[in-house]
């Protein structure tokens, strides 16, 4: 009888054992997922900002091609020496935006 009882101790000793190391690997896993969710929507995040940058970058390009097709269509109508010095500022700016389009691609 003794045995039997040592027995059976024994056997539940090993199945708690077991169970705590069923439920320390299932947290392990959890968190494990949790890590990999929290790593896709840091990418997606990243992605949804870089094409935010890319929009507010092709309209500030835009927005300086209007004013040079702006400041060109002025050029037409001012006397010569005030045309080239608004040309030349025209394309300065055209030229500097077109650089930040660069660096942001």
């Amino acid at each position: 009888r003794q045995r039997l009882a040592a027995e059976v101790r024994r056997r539940a000793v090993a199945e708690r054992e077991r169970a705590a190391r069923a439920a320390n690997e299932a947290e392990l896993i959890r968190e494990q997922e949790a890590a990999r969710s929290a790593e896709v929507a840091r990418e997606a995040e990243a992605r949804a900002a870089e094409r935010v940058r890319a929009r507010r970058a092709e309209a500030e390009a835009e927005r300086a091609r209007a004013q040079a097709a702006e400041l060109e269509e002025a050029i037409y109508r001012m006397d010569p020496e005030e045309a080239a010095a608004r040309q030349e500022e025209a394309r300065a700016a055209q030229a500097a935006a077109a650089a930040r389009l660069r660096r942001r691609r």
